[in-house]
């Protein structure tokens, strides 16, 4: 969004595809399994299920029904490029739209990037590979978070990650 304010324009199309189209009940299953070591998709192909059922087909119209031929595209993944360009938008420029890696959602975005093929740079302060403490910051909208009555999904291994970092 702050991107998107920057520019002093653009569109947020925003589809309700659980789970990479597997829905939720299925979502639930695959994150059962990504606790006992499984990556997402892993995952999903233990419960029967393609990496990414998705199909991108309704951004495209939706943005042919604004009359909008050419877009700059904010996504790190490239399967949203080729569905834009395939159904016959020009995309300009892709341009990714990456968070700093925490030591937990590390394994996530590495699976993402070498499995799904998402343009990530993984870069955060610190070194990739070894998991950095948490910075004060986050901890503190971690805190904020819970304390709005949010809730955040932890498994017992980040629980254990997280005490020792402390």
């Amino acid at each position: 969004m702050r991107a998107i304010a920057e520019e002093g324009r653009g569109l947020v199309i925003y589809e309700h595809q659980e789970g990479r189209g597997i829905g939720l009940m299925a979502k639930l299953r695959a994150y059962a399994l990504q606790d006992k070591g499984f990556d997402t998709v892993e995952a999903n192909h233990a419960l029967g299920f393609a990496s990414d059922y998705r199909d991108f087909a309704l951004p495209a119209a939706i943005l042919r029904d604004l009359g909008i031929s050419r877009v700059r595209l904010l996504t790190n993944n490239p399967h949203k490029s080729r569905a834009l360009i395939d159904a016959g938008i020009e995309v300009v420029e892709q341009l990714r739209c990456e968070a700093a890696p925490n030591p937990h959602s590390l394994p996530y975005l590495r699976t993402k990037k070498e499995k799904l093929g998402h343009t990530l740079t993984l870069l955060r302060h610190g070194s990739v590979d070894k998991p950095t403490r948490f910075l004060d910051e986050q901890r503190k909208e971690i805190t904020k978070r819970l304390r709005s009555g949010s809730s955040l999904r932890v498994s017992r291994k980040q629980f254990k990650s997280c005490e020792t970092d402390a």
